[in-house]
């Protein structure tokens, strides 16, 4: 597969995807990225108040914990 250079360097400044890297490591990133966002809406959203962010977005407060560390 030959990949053209200016559609590779599109890809790596538009989604940090570089050549080489995988389907499955660029869904990874992305999913990671949306847990993120979607835990500090929840908290912005609760006042800070982690029981009800993880109850609004339909996590247990153990996931919600474990989403807020990584």
């Amino acid at each position: 597969l030959e990949i053209d250079c200016s559609c590779s360097n599109l890809l790596t400044l538009q989604h940090g995807v570089t050549a080489g890297t995988t389907l499955k490591e660029i869904g990874q990133t992305a999913l990671k990225k949306a847990e993120t966002e979607a835990v500090a809406t929840a908290l912005q959203i609760c006042g800070g108040n982690k029981s009800k962010a993880a109850r609004l977005l339909g996590v247990s407060y153990k996931t919600f914990l474990s989403k807020l560390k990584t």
